[in-house]
C-alpha cells in the first residue's frame, strides 16, 4: 500500500469510530470531527464518498435528510470493525 492508501484507510477508521462513539452523525459533524484528528485536508466530497465506501462494506448505513445532507449509523459489523474485532476490512485500517 502507499502512502496515500494508508492515509485514506486511517481516515476511514477514524469517520467510523466518530459515528460509532456519536452513535451517528451527519456528513458536517463528520468533516469537522475529521479536521480536528488532524485529517486536515479532507473536503466534504471525500467525506461523502468515505462514507459511501464504509455503507457499501455494511459498515454503516446512511440516510438521507431533505436528499441533501447524509446521516450516518453505525451498524453491528462496523461495531465490530472498529474495535478491531472480526474479519479485517481491506482499505480499513486495523486498530491495534
Amino acid at each position: 500500500m502507499s502512502f496515500r492508501d494508508d492515509l485514506i484507510a486511517s481516515r476511514r477508521l477514524a469517520m467510523l469510530r466518530l459515528v460509532k462513539e456519536q452513535e451517528g452523525c451527519n456528513e458536517s459533524v463528520l468533516n469537522i470531527g475529521i479536521h480536528a484528528l488532524g485529517f486536515r485536508k479532507t473536503s466534504r466530497q471525500e467525506t461523502r464518498d468515505d462514507l459511501r465506501w464504509l455503507e457499501k462494506r455494511d459498515l454503516v448505513t446512511i440516510e438521507m435528510v431533505r436528499d441533501t445532507v447524509m446521516v450516518a449509523t453505525v451498524t453491528d459489523r462496523g461495531r465490530e470493525a472498529a474495535a478491531g474485532r472480526g474479519e479485517p476490512v481491506e482499505g480499513l485500517e486495523r486498530p491495534e
